[in-house]
């Protein structure tokens, strides 16, 4: 019989405060296959979440492990090449591991999805750009791409602007995050606002400079580009050059203050993200102020800086670990499946996990909130509640 979320959060960080750390001479690792870009145009997103998932095994194996077996996260690079995920994918599949976690790009999430989502094994992957069909063995980590976008409009909305531009690469990412947006413009709520301009570029690009022109001449208050590190550098200085001086909001991968260091000689005077509620300490409940509490213990003991990109994959990855310690170790896909099926109340540090008001993610609005990088402290600062409001 399954212990009930909340219940088993305080057995965890019971387990935690008396340090009963699995020795070497314990049971061979219990491998846990992630997908990660660790090198390639992602990989600044990509090397902080493999230090978080890091993180979490020691502090997993730290409270018994799963059933008494230590766990090691076997993170493969996939080069941020969609064409590579879906190799090392195809490995597992061969190998019949019950569990993917990652990848963590749209693209290679998408390009993954397409081998496993009717027959297995689960797949949980990082980004929550993706469309996961409801019962299938596809999961998203975070909430759904129009929701993501509600809360970057409600918080801008609320500020009373309502002039918007978007510039995002001809890449699948890009395509995703320019359907969510204009789905989430179409939503009621935003009938007030419009998009006054909608620019492309190529991933591979070194200049937005034509695009930023004819966005310029649209006179917006805010620009929304959704790219990872590289192709947002190139907007960012795009914009600098060009003169145009509003907000640029973008995804929360791109919340990294070595990455900001690298781009600050063009950084405009704002540029706010849509990050994860860990990533800045804002927790709307007991449950989720404690798993947070956990985490911090845990990144600090690793002497692991606690940003958005490290903690990217650290709920997911959780879920999995709980539903394993609530399985036989002969737990296939089918069971990890119907287990997180059913999961509800689930403590995560973003959120409490529902996945039956929300299949496939169990998270909705909530578990996103807006970020600001502050230059002066090399820091990111939370500028509204979690699902956007002030």
């Amino acid at each position: 019989m399954n212990v009930p979320m909340t219940i088993a959060a305080v057995l965890f960080l019971g387990l935690l405060a008396r340090g009963t750390t699995l020795g070497a001479a314990d049971a061979v690792p219990l491998e846990l296959n992630m997908i990660l870009s660790t090198t390639g145009p992602a990989a600044v997103a990509g090397v902080p979440v493999s230090q978080g998932v890091r993180v979490l095994e020691q502090m997993v194996n730290t409270a018994g492990g799963i059933n008494g077996q230590p766990v090691k996260f076997n993170i493969l690079d996939d080069q941020s090449s969609p064409q590579v995920a879906v190799q090392l994918a195809n490995e597992l599949i061969a190998k019949k591991v019950p569990v993917i976690l990652g990848p963590m790009s749209t693209a290679s999430c998408g390009a993954v999805a397409t081998l496993v989502e009717k027959s297995g094994p689960l797949m949980y992957c990082v980004s929550p750009f993706i469309k996961p069909s409801i019962g299938g063995y596809v999961y998203a980590g975070g909430p759904a791409d129009v929701d993501g976008a509600a809360v970057v409009l409600r918080y801008f909305r609320e500020r009373g602007l309502t002039r918007f531009a978007m510039l995002n690469a001809t890449d699948a990412s890009g395509q995703a995050l320019d359907n969510a947006f204009v789905d989430a413009f179409a939503l009621p709520e935003n009938k007030g606002i419009s998009l006054v301009a909608h620019q492309h570029f190529a991933p591979s690009a070194t200049s937005t400079s034509a695009q930023i022109a004819d966005i310029k001449a649209a006179n917006p208050q805010v620009l929304i580009s959704w790219m990872i590190g590289a192709p947002f550098a190139t907007v960012l200085r795009g914009a600098h050059d060009g003169g145009l001086d509003v907000p640029i909001v973008s995804n929360g991968a791109n919340a990294s203050s070595a990455f900001m260091t690298q781009v600050a000689s063009f950084l405009p005077k704002e540029v706010d993200f849509a990050s994860y509620p860990a990533s800045l300490a804002s927790a709307e409940s007991k449950g989720i102020a404690a798993a947070q509490a956990a985490q911090a213990k845990a990144f600090n003991a690793a002497h692991v800086k606690q940003e958005g990109n490290a903690m990217g994959a650290w709920d997911l990855s959780l879920i999995v670990v709980d539903a394993m310690r609530h399985l036989p170790a002969t737990a296939t896909a089918d069971d990890l499946r119907g287990y997180i099926d059913k999961l509800q109340g689930f403590a995560g540090t973003n959120a409490i996990y529902n996945f039956r008001t929300y299949p496939q993610r169990g998270i909705g609005r909530d578990g996103n909130i807006m970020a600001r990088y502050d230059a002066s402290t090399n820091a990111f600062i939370a500028i509204s509640k979690p699902g956007g409001g002030k």
